[in-house]
Formats: C-alpha cells, structure tokens, sequence
C-alpha cells in the first residue's frame, strides 16, 4: 500500500491527468467539427473544483503525517482505504464529465451532471470526522471536559472507572443506589484510540457527570439521560473534533 507521502505527491499527477483529459476531449471534438464555449467553461469549473477537492484531501492526508505516531497501524490503514476509495470516486466523477462532452459532439445530448452523485470530502463529514477521529486519545476527552468540574472530580479520582477492552460489550455508566438513591457510580468505557470509542467516552462520561450531580437524591426515572449524552457526542464532534 502507498505511504502517505506518495498519495500526496499522486494527487498532484492526479491534477494534471484531468487536465491533459479536458484538453484531449476538447481538442478531439474540435476536430469532428464541434465546439461550444459554455460548456467548456463548465469543464474549466469543474476542473476549480477537482483542484480544490484534492487540496482538501491532502490537508486530511497531512494531518495523518502529523499524528500517524499516535494512530493505530490498523486504524490508519483503514482511513486510507477511505480515502483512497473516496478519491477514486471523486476522479472518476470528474473524469466523466470530458467524456461526456467528448460524446455531446456525436450525440448533441446536453452536458448535465447531478452534483449529489459526487463523492466528496466537501460534503463527506462522516469520513472527515472518521479521518479526525483516528488521532483522538484520552488526552482529547481530558481537554474536551476541561472545565466541567464533575469531570475532574470522576476522572482524577476513579468513581470506580474502568478501561475495557475494545471487545468489550458493556460499556456504561453504572450507577449504585441504597433505597434508590445515588451514591456512587462505576464508569465502564474502552480506551481512546478513533472517533467510536472516544464518543462512547464521551457518552458514559456524559452520564457520570449527570449521575454525580444527583448524589443523594432519587433515581429519576423520567431524565433523559441518553438524549443529553448523544447532544453531548454531537458537540464533541461539532466543536472540538472538527476544529482539531
């Protein structure tokens, strides 16, 4: 499989593939007598886009570089796989579009592309989260919580955490009750290593911080504590995550 080094230096080839492409279906159909200036400044966009595409994809690529001392072999090889199926899709979306105005010049049919089709890392946030994700670690979800007080309290002094395993199937937060009061809480999360087991960090911590602040009160079995634990992981994504 290619090093990240080599699949920054293949979208610049990449780049110039499409180009050299345009300019061959163009100047192919310039031959047969066909030339419409419209849609080759359609093609001339599209080009923009393809290179901003690709400038996206190799800022995700750099990152990887930066953090890879931090990312599991196996998590970084899977977000290249990706990657690597994103920008092939990418390019062969693209790359159809001089096709087709290369076909325009037998056929006549108009050159109309529905932009949903496409595969890309400008609409793609799950995969740019995923890609976010996989140089998360414990430290991330220290700095995430850094100003919540109950956090510091769960997280420096155990309230009966445990690190499982990822083949652990029982993650949670457990609280423990004396005539259904709340007196303790034993948090059960996986260790930090891409964006599914930091949100699940997320969310049980989530829940050990509600847990604590009803310490001697009554279970409430009418708080939601799973709608405020999955806004707490869309947070995490939406604020620290992709702002990493």
């Amino acid at each position: 499989m290619m090093s990240i080094e080599e699949r920054i230096k293949l979208n610049k080839l990449e780049y110039i593939d499409l180009l050299k492409s345009y300019f061959d279906n163009v100047l192919g159909s310039l031959f047969r007598g066909y030339y419409d200036f419209k849609e080759i400044a359609f093609l001339i966009d599209r080009l923009k886009h393809y290179k901003v595409e690709l400038t996206e994809e190799t800022e995700y690529l750099k990152y990887l570089l930066a953090y890879c001392d931090k990312i599991k072999e196996e998590e970084l090889l899977r977000i290249l796989e990706l990657i690597d199926d994103n920008n092939r899709s990418t390019y062969e979306y693209y790359d159809l579009m001089g096709d087709k105005y290369s076909e325009k010049a037998y056929t006549g049919r108009p050159l109309r592309f529905n932009e949903e089709h496409c595969i890309s890392l400008l609409k793609n946030h799950e995969l740019t989260d995923e890609i976010k994700g996989v140089a998360l670690t414990k430290s991330d979800i220290d700095s995430y919580f850094r100003d919540n007080l109950v956090y510091k309290v769960i997280n420096q002094n155990g309230v009966n955490r445990i690190d499982c395993g990822n083949d652990y199937t029982f993650y949670g937060a457990y609280p423990t009750l004396s005539s259904n009061k709340i007196f303790g809480v034993k948090l059960v999360v996986p260790p930090v290593h891409n964006l599914k087991t930091a949100l699940i960090n997320i969310h049980e911590y989530k829940h050990g911080i509600d847990l604590m602040n009803m310490f001697g009160k009554e279970f409430p079995e009418d708080f939601d504590f799973e709608e405020r634990a999955r806004n707490e992981e869309q947070m995490f994504i939406e604020h620290y995550v992709r702002n990493k």
